[in-house]
């Protein structure tokens, strides 16, 4: 089973302020396989994704960090919900938002 896939990404400072992003064809990405072996000869699973990202230095040793994902997986004749040959189902999305705080000493 071959697979290819790809990733660019870029991240700029300016000050306390760190933002950066990414980009697959699986940060953003763009991943293709065979996905399931059902569909072999038939269809290539196909999956992307975006990732964005911010940092913020708040004081010496206090962070803010925001990120957001959002990825998309598809294959034709394949139905994720019942892992069999099907034409419905055939598309997962998802998005993440997080924000944490990052405390160094």
């Amino acid at each position: 089973m071959s697979a290819n896939a790809w990733l660019a990404g870029a991240q700029y400072r300016t000050g306390p302020l760190v933002v950066g992003g990414s980009y697959y064809v699986y940060s953003y990405y763009v991943y293709q396989s065979q996905g399931s072996a059902l569909t072999v000869g038939i269809a290539q699973r196909v999956e992307r994704g975006l990732a964005l990202g911010a940092t913020y230095s708040v004081a010496p040793g206090l962070d803010v960090i925001a990120s957001y994902l959002y990825g998309t997986r598809h294959q034709d004749d394949f139905d994720f919900a019942t892992g069999t040959a099907g034409a419905a189902n055939n598309d997962v999305k998802v998005q993440l938002l997080s924000l944490a705080a990052v405390v160094k000493w």
